[in-house]
């Protein structure tokens, strides 16, 4: 678990593709956009991970939604070839995790999803913004008190 979080915090640090010229992209450029569509495939395939924010972690989010925007073709398509494999692999991938290593891969993933706080939190704008902060303690306390309701309703239907 602290391996992938460590590794999510590292690569905020690392993800510099967010400044790039996009009429002058190099071919590392279009394999790393390639990368970054098969991490971000992994959201489809795993619980509670997002896609745009695997994207967001690597630098591409931008870039990705820029492309879409101006119909931006080798961009695009590139990024969706690493898509494509992505869900190839990863289905796999995850399968024989699960079937093999539960306990391991449920740890990794929440490694992820806890390294993706300090993600979104890094990529924020600065300042205090108050409604956004009740919005998330209002989410945060609704979400805790749905699974305390649902842990008594299953609770009760098993008894």
């Amino acid at each position: 678990m602290f391996i992938f979080l460590s590794a999510v915090i590292i690569m905020q640090f690392f993800a510099g593709a967010d400044n790039l010229d996009m009429d002058n992209l190099s071919f590392s450029n279009y394999l790393y956009f390639i990368l970054a569509g098969l991490f971000a495939s992994t959201a489809l395939v795993l619980p509670g991970i997002s896609g745009a924010l695997i994207l967001m972690i690597m630098g591409i989010y931008d870039i990705a939604v820029s492309a879409i925007l101006t119909i931006n073709i080798p961009v695009i398509a590139t990024i969706g070839v690493g898509v494509l494999l992505g869900i190839l692999i990863t289905s796999k991938l995850v399968k024989y995790l699960l079937m093999n290593y539960i306990t391991e891969t449920y740890s990794a993933m929440i490694g992820l999803i806890s390294g993706s706080v300090f993600a979104i939190l890094s990529n924020l704008k600065t300042g205090f913004y108050l409604e956004l902060n009740i919005t998330v303690f209002i989410t945060f306390i609704s979400g805790v008190i749905l699974v305390v309701l649902l842990n008594k309703y299953k609770n009760r239907l098993a008894t």
